[in-house]
């Protein structure tokens, strides 16, 4: 990981859903340039495993957990004034916790894998953003941003619920960032296709056997249909996250960025 130390000095960041994937490296990032770093999530075990392997790398800046279920607003609040409560303030939002992909049928009579897709993903997130959002207003100036997902993009019918979470947390951000520009906010979001992690490599390995195919044959077909030939790694998709934390992004407000290696080009 490639990360300019000093870049987020003296800057604190939430990152919500760290686990072992992107939150954490996204983590891992953000204290890498310097930034104090609150460490979200549902589990004290794994926050305190990811608190532990960062501290470890000697990084610039430091980090702390606080256990939070985003679908919880009330949590979403006493996680942000216990932030404030060791710090001056919130400068950074990474709204990276979520609810895993899984499929349904328009056709089922119960819409409760949409339902709870949309519970966590948009209102859990709009939840945590309102509740660190209104203390960036107060100080006229912040970072929040999304992560969503190139499921958006890449239309997958039985992965709707997921997908159509993700594309109205994208849409939602758009507004966010018009009502919160002249506060001195900006909002953005990511966009990650296929990331390198252990489900992605067990996925292809399913996939492989039921296709009759090796591993390295099935893995060589989805890094062909990504532009730069390979597949990101989850530190890959954590520099575009610091970019747009820090102020070589200051004049960027309302943007999706895809970060997938190309994989989707988008028009």
């Amino acid at each position: 990981m490639n990360t300019p130390t000093g870049l987020l000095a003296g800057k604190v960041a939430l990152v919500s859903g760290v686990g072992p994937g992107l939150g954490f490296s996204a983590s891992k990032a953000l204290c890498a340039s310097g930034a104090h770093v609150v460490l979200t999530g549902r589990t004290q075990a794994t926050l305190d495993r990811a608190a532990s392997a960062i501290e470890a790398e000697g990084f610039a800046g430091s980090v702390s957990v606080e256990v939070v279920d985003i679908a919880d607003a009330s949590q979403c609040e006493t996680a942000v004034e216990h932030a404030l409560d060791r710090h001056d303030g919130i400068d950074v939002l990474v709204n990276n916790a979520h609810r895993a992909a899984t499929t349904a049928s328009i056709l089922d009579d119960d819409l409760g894998e949409w339902r709870a897709a949309m519970d966590v993903n948009y209102f859990g997130t709009l939840q945590m953003t309102g509740a660190v959002a209104r203390c960036m207003v107060a100080r006229r100036a912040g970072s929040i941003i999304f992560v969503s997902s190139m499921a958006m993009r890449e239309t997958t019918e039985m992965l709707m619920p997921y997908a159509a979470s993700k594309a109205a947390t994208a849409t939602a951000m758009r507004g966010i960032a018009k009502e919160l520009g002249p506060y001195g906010i900006r909002a953005n979001c990511i966009a990650p296709g296929y990331i390198d992690t252990e489900a992605i490599r067990a996925k292809l390995a399913r996939s492989a056997e039921l296709d009759g195919q090796t591993y390295a044959e099935a893995r060589a077909t989805l890094e062909g249909r990504a532009a730069l030939r390979f597949v990101p790694t989850a530190d890959d998709v954590a520099g575009p996250i610091v970019f747009l934390a820090s102020d070589l992004s200051k004049a960027v407000t309302g943007v999706v960025l895809d970060v997938n290696a190309g994989q989707w080009i988008v028009a």
